[in-house]
């Protein structure tokens, strides 16, 4: 609980992308995707399983964990080549020295896997903030994306990262290993890295 108004998180802040090394200076081993003014929405979409008796009717007896498929999604206000070809991975190409043109679906084809990597996110205040670390997600467009090129609108780069269970790791922590993400301030979160 928030003791005053001034305990109240507001959270701008980065995604990084596969960081490595979280004692490190940001991008902390990664890549910088770019910066979110209003920071990450995060859905968990748990589940749980109500079990009745028929003795009682609705009454719950007990609750049962179904799962969670967590997700982050960002409005990027800045971004780069590096976020870009998270959007549209396979779509990104040189043009010139410095431009580049994104084609729609570029390299990639129906039916083959969107690469995959950990991602966090970091707040400004990464002393009171919270971070969020997925241990290992998929970039995805959301199915609604706009792009807005328009005169007085923000043209802002949507994205959702889904966040999955990471494989080949194996750590001398059991928990760790099963673990679709983690928050908490910089400081309290670790990565372990194959």
């Amino acid at each position: 609980m928030a003791d005053s108004p001034a305990d109240i998180l507001t959270q701008p802040g980065r995604l990084i992308w596969a960081p490595t090394d979280l004692s490190i200076a940001n991008p902390y081993g990664g890549t910088a995707l770019g910066f979110s003014e209003e920071g990450v929405r995060l859905r968990l979409d748990a589940s749980t399983i109500i079990v009745t008796s028929e003795e009682l009717g609705p009454e719950p007896v007990r609750v049962i964990w179904g799962g969670a498929a967590p997700k982050i999604f960002v409005e990027f206000l800045q971004w780069d080549a590096n976020t870009v070809q998270r959007m549209f991975p396979g779509g990104l190409s040189a043009a010139g020295t410095t431009a580049r043109i994104v084609t729609l679906p570029g390299t990639l084809v129906p039916g083959q896997a969107i690469p995959t990597a950990a991602l966090l996110f970091v707040p400004d205040d990464t002393t009171n903030g919270k971070a969020v670390l997925f241990h290992k997600v998929a970039p995805a467009i959301p199915e609604t994306a706009e792009l807005q090129f328009r005169l007085r609108s923000r043209t802002t780069l949507p994205l959702v990262f889904h966040a999955m269970r990471e494989d080949g790791v194996v750590s001398s922590d059991a928990e760790y290993n099963y673990r679709l993400m983690a928050i908490g301030t910089l400081s309290d979160l670790s990565i372990e890295v194959v």
